[in-house]
């Protein structure tokens, strides 16, 4: 039998909560998402405050610090989106439990081994984009920044940019999955999904579906950045220039680095410097 979950984490540790607690190996997890299948499915609603829950049960049998880093090592490895991954966290989680430690290390078994290269890959991204960011104007008091990653790492990262930019309005548009999240001044924070008409996606200029606070600047986005921006723009190309040093450019370094598929939303061309 196949358990089908709500697409979300804690939809999905939820059907695994239920499988665990009846003793049941089902054949597989399928979202929601997935759509309609032939298959002889059991649906399990979310359960509230799950994951809170899950931790709980991970800190009493693993310990606090080990117990921590599986769920989250859990719960990157679901950001990464690739196919199947909900099976083998669910037989993650079941030898955290049965082993009564972190089975990170046990890459031998190859479902321990699914669940930590996705993680690895979904944190080694994450942290790329802490960095590579950037943000333009698009109001008196508002900017948003584009990007387009491999895994949903949008989750991840935000709570940096809400941290560091506390006090500003602004907007992450994740132009794959067509996303935003919605920061205010005044700490609230949203998920919004982009618009489904009006700009093709491979432009990446979509406003937001759904009146809200930061609408029309942020739908601004799709025609010209305020003219106060160009100057900061050309402000970080010059310091980028004057940092540079000519003699030890070395660019297939640079691209082992930053590979070209990052630098389509930079504000600077990384070729120059």
């Amino acid at each position: 039998m196949f358990i089908q979950y709500d697409a979300s984490f804690d939809g999905l540790l939820s059907a695994v909560a239920w499988c665990f607690r009846r003793g049941l190996k089902p054949e597989g997890f399928l979202s929601e998402s997935d759509g309609p299948t032939l298959l002889e499915v059991c649906a399990i609603p979310r359960e509230q405050n799950i994951r809170r829950l899950f931790r709980r049960h991970l800190a009493s049998r693993l310990g606090p610090e080990s117990g921590s880093a599986v769920l989250d090592s859990a719960y990157r490895a679901y950001l990464s989106e690739d196919g199947g991954i909900a099976d083998q966290i669910g037989v993650y989680l079941e030898r955290a439990l049965q082993l009564g430690c972190d089975p990170s290390g046990r890459l031998y078994e190859p479902p321990v081994a699914a669940v930590a290269g996705a993680a690895r890959r979904v944190s080694a991204q994450a942290h790329k984009y802490l960095g590579l960011l950037r943000f333009h104007n698009v109001g008196p008091a508002f900017s948003v920044a584009d990007f387009r990653p491999d895994y949903h790492v949008l989750p991840i990262i935000l709570p940096h940019f809400t941290d560091r930019l506390a006090d500003q309005n602004f907007a992450i548009r994740d132009l794959r999955r067509r996303i935003a999240a919605l920061h205010l001044s005044d700490g609230r924070v949203s998920l919004h999904i982009l618009a489904e008409s009006g700009f093709p996606p491979d432009e990446g200029e979509m406003p937001l579906a759904g009146p809200f606070p930061g609408q029309a600047e942020l739908a601004a986005a799709a025609s010209e950045r305020t003219a106060a921006e160009p100057d900061f723009s050309a402000l970080w190309r010059l310091y980028l220039k004057r940092l540079s040093i000519p003699e030890r450019r070395n660019p297939a370094l640079q691209r082992a680095n930053m590979p070209k598929k990052y630098w389509k939303y930079l504000t600077e061309d990384p070729s120059e410097y």
